[in-house]
Order: structure tokens, then C-alpha cells, then sequence
């Protein structure tokens, strides 16, 4: 008989965000052994909306927006899966399928992203449900059969706090997109072009002071910086005439690919918490241009650990003095890269993260042994790395 698998995850609503394609490349993988019902939003985006709104009003006790209708569609439901897997964020559908789950006695699997409230900094608070975040975040761990997180720092103090929970991390793949003929290498100019793709905000590093000294480091004339995305915080204004920045909409990344060589090098800004990756870091492994990763002081910066061992990467902390970020971004740039040094390992991929992520399932929810090693250990284990031609974490 075929088992059944639930896979509850709202952000399946949008399917090119990064939970939404992890959602449904593992709902793709799992049709190959079960009977896969997806578990998504039901409600128009006007009447979500509205939820919104009142979520404002109540953040310190709704844990998201989304949880009205999570409650209404996971509280009362009468079928049941075999076994479950919960993909967030958002967090609140999370919550309520563990509840649901756990009271009629179904395994299920958490990988919830960055873990919601538990493990923050202790000067960070959780961005909404302040009153009830931590203790609904210990009920889905506290009953889950194993955790997926996306950084080995998150699953290290994950770890201190459920030392029981089997732990795997992964962190989200890339999608294959076709990558134009490599253009004919200009040399070296006066002018260093960068870009950057997806928004600014709050949780990022600055990077206007490494712009600033790249511009003062006397190696070029001038700075253009485009940002394909909005600067929520302003993180660019007010900087020296010498960095032109360029502020664009986002682009489709198959555009953003097709024109990438009009810059000299990507950016991707880490966060201020160390533990968390952007995601972005992993889809830039399709770029056909070098890329700079913009990381904090710490040593196990997610972002830095990340990227250390794949090709096309410089590691660059956001403020590092100006000569010594000259010196690394001149080499970098002016390297010639190939198209096989630049292209994305197999081995981050959406199609390896779902087939480790149907590993964990099948071990640790179904019962059945995995057929990839490495998807998990076999008794619990602080966090282990999942398997993957290139070890992503």
C-alpha cells in the first residue's frame, strides 16, 4: 500500500520564493513514493490582505497573518496523512499542523528556514506573536521526529535546546537557467561595476561603508553599484559622489543571467545574524560573472562558511579596511573565469535538496530506511551536514 504524505507549506503560494520552490520541488521527489497531498492557501490575496492588516494590530499575539487561515484549515481536518512534512515560513501553518499532527498521533519532519524565535540573538525579538512565538516554536520541535534548518549555527543551538531531535542541515538549491555565450573579456577599467539582486533591509549588513572604501582605495575612478531591488532602510543613500548608484527593478533571473556581464562582479550582502544565510547566496551559483559575499566579524558566519569551498567566490567583510578590500576585489575582478569554474555544483541543486529532504521524510517520519546516505543520523546527533557532491554546509 502506498504510504501518504502531507506537506503543509503556505509559502507554496508563491512559488518562486525560496520556501515556496523548496516546497514543491520536495512534493515533486515525494510523488515517486507516496501519495502527496500539498497543503497551501486557500483565501484570496485581497482577503489576506485584510488579515494583514489586523495582524498589525495584534502582532504581539498572532504569530503571522497567515494564521487565521491556518487555524481554520488545519484545526478541523479529517483525513490524515501517514506521516507529515511542515516547510516554513510562514511559521503560524507550521504550528497549527504540528498541533494537528501531534494530537492524532502522526509523525512529521519540521524544517522550518531560520528557526523562529528560540535561538535569536538575545538582543533580536521574533518580528510578530512576541507573547506566544517561543512557546508554540518549543511545541513544533518538542514533538517533531527530526528538524531540517539551513546553517549549521542554527542547528548547533537548535541542538543545545532539543538534544534528542535528529538534526539535518540544508539549506535551500538553485534553479538550472540557460547561461548566455561568455562575452569577449574587457580588461581592466577604471570604472568597478557591481550588482546587486533582491532587496535591502533591516536584518542585512551595511555595505555602504565597504563601497565607500572600495571607492576611496584609489584603484578606480569610480563606483557603480545597481541595486535590482528596493533599499528599504536607505543602506545607500548619503554616499560619496565617487559610487554611482544605480537603483533598478528586480529582474526575472533569466534576465538577470542573460545581462550579468554587463557587471564586473555580484553582490550578496550577509545578515547581521550570523547564523542565517540569505538564500539568494545560492541561486547567485548560476551567475556567469564572480561574486562577492559581503559577511560579518564572525568566524562561522553562515554566508562565509557557505561559500568557502565553491569557485567564483571572494569573501570580503563589510569593513574591512580600504586597501586590503581594493587589493581582493581588483584580483577578483580582473581574473578571466570560465564557465566551468563559474557554474553551480550539481550537488546544491533543488533536485539533490529534495531528495535529501524525502531522505529525512522516509527515515524519520515513514520509518523507512533512506536510500542516500547521509540524510540523517541514525540516533540523535547534534547537526550533521547533508550529503551532497560539493558539502554545502
Amino acid at each position: 500500500m502506498t504510504a501518504s504524505l502531507g506537506i503543509v507549506a503556505f509559502a507554496a503560494d508563491h512559488p518562486l520564493s525560496p520556501r515556496g520552490e523548496r516546497a514543491l520541488a520536495v512534493a515533486e521527489a515525494a510523488a515517486r513514493i507516496a501519495e502527496v497531498e500539498l497543503i497551501s492557501p486557500r483565501r484570496a490575496a485581497a482577503l489576506r490582505g485584510r488579515a494583514r492588516r489586523l495582524a498589525r494590530v495584534a502582532s504581539p499575539l498572532m504569530l503571522d497573518c497567515w494564521e487565521p487561515e491556518a487555524r481554520s484549515i488545519l484545526r478541523g481536518r479529517s483525513s490524515l496523512p501517514d506521516a507529515g512534512l511542515l516547510v516554513g515560513f510562514p511559521f503560524s501553518p507550521v504550528y497549527w499542523a504540528a498541533r494537528w499532527l501531534r494530537q492524532n498521533g502522526v509523525r512529521y519532519v519540521a524544517d522550518l528556514g531560520d528557526p523562529w524565535a528560540l535561538t535569536l540573538p538575545a538582543d533580536e525579538r521574533p518580528s510578530m506573536g512576541r507573547l506566544r512565538a517561543a512557546r508554540c516554536e518549543w511545541f513544533v520541535w518538542r514533538f517533531a521526529s527530526a528538524g531540517v534548518v539551513t546553517t549549521a549555527r542554527q542547528g548547533d543551538a537548535l541542538g543545545r535546546l532539543f538534544p534528542a531531535l535528529p538534526i539535518v542541515v540544508r539549506p535551500n538549491g538553485f534553479r538550472p537557467v540557460p547561461v548566455p555565450d561568455a562575452p569577449t573579456p574587457r580588461p581592466p577599467g577604471r570604472t568597478l561595476r557591481l550588482a546587486h539582486y533582491g532587496n535591502l533591509y533591516g536584518s542585512r549588513l551595511p555595505v555602504a561603508p565597504l563601497l565607500s572604501r572600495l571607492a576611496a582605495c584609489g584603484r578606480w575612478d569610480s563606483v557603480v553599484f545597481t541595486q535590482y531591488g528596493e533599499d528599504w532602510t536607505d543602506a545607500l543613500r548619503g554616499l560619496s559622489p565617487v559610487v554611482d548608484v544605480r537603483l533598478r527593478p528586480p529582474l526575472p533571473w533569466e534576465q538577470v543571467v542573460a545581462t550579468a556581464s554587463e557587471h564586473d562582479a555580484a553582490v550578496v550582502v550577509g545578515n547581521r545574524n550570523p547564523a542565517q544565510l540569505p538564500s539568494k547566496a545560492v541561486q547567485y551559483l548560476t551567475l556567469p560573472i564572480p561574486r562577492v559575499a559581503v559577511v560579518g566579524g564572525h568566524g562561522s558566519d553562515a554566508l562565509r562558511h557557505y561559500v568557502h569551498d565553491k569557485r567564483g567566490w571572494l569573501t570580503v567583510s563589510w569593513d574591512v579596511p580600504a586597501d586590503l578590500a581594493g587589493r581582493a576585489v581588483a584580483s577578483h575582478t580582473a581574473r578571466v573565469w570560465t564557465r566551468r569554474e563559474l557554474a553551480p555544483p550539481a550537488g546544491e541543486s533543488w533536485t539533490a535538496v529534495a531528495d535529501t529532504l524525502l531522505d529525512v521524510v522516509r527515515e524519520y517520519a515513514l520509518g523507512v530506511p533512506a536510500q542516500r546516505s547521509g540524510a540523517g543520523a541514525p540516533t540523535p546527533a547534534p547537526a550533521i551536514d547533508a550529503a551532497s557532491s560539493s558539502q554545502p554546509r
